[in-house]
C-alpha cells in the first residue's frame, strides 16, 4: 500500500450515493465511502483498492487513460464519460493487471515520493 503524502488525512464515511472515494487537493484530504452491502473480505479488498486509487490522486495523478491502470478514469478520454457504467467495466481489465498502476502512473508516484524525502 502506498502511503499518504505528508499532511494529508484520510477519513471513512458511510456511502450515500455517487463515487466510492474522493480527494480534495486544496484540503489535503481523501474520503472513502464504503458501500453498506459489502462485508468481510470483500469490504477489505474494496477498501484497499479504493484507498490505493485515492492515494494515487493525492500523489498527483488526476486520472489515467489506460483502462488496465488502477488510476483509469473515462473522463480522461472525454469529460462527459466520467462515471459512466462502462467505466466500471474497466475493472475487468484492472483485474487482469492485478489492480496495479501502469508504469507511467507508478513513475509519477515514485517521483513525487522521492521529492518528499
Amino acid at each position: 500500500m502506498i502511503s499518504l503524502p505528508p499532511d494529508w488525512t484520510e477519513t471513512i464515511k458511510p456511502h450515500i450515493s455517487g463515487p466510492y472515494g474522493y480527494y480534495w487537493r486544496a484540503e489535503k484530504r481523501i474520503v472513502i465511502y464504503p458501500p453498506a452491502w459489502l462485508s468481510g473480505w470483500r469490504l477489505k479488498i474494496f477498501m484497499d483498492l479504493t484507498r490505493k486509487h485515492e492515494r494515487g490522486h493525492a500523489w498527483g495523478i488526476i486520472g489515467c487513460r489506460r483502462p488496465w491502470c488502477l488510476m483509469f478514469e473515462a473522463g480522461e478520454w472525454s469529460p462527459e464519460w466520467k462515471d459512466t457504467w462502462w467505466e466500471k467495466l474497466a475493472g475487468v481489465l484492472m483485474l487482469f493487471n492485478g489492480f496495479r498502476f501502469c508504469k507511467p502512473c507508478q513513475g509519477v508516484i515514485e517521483d513525487a515520493q522521492e521529492g518528499v524525502q
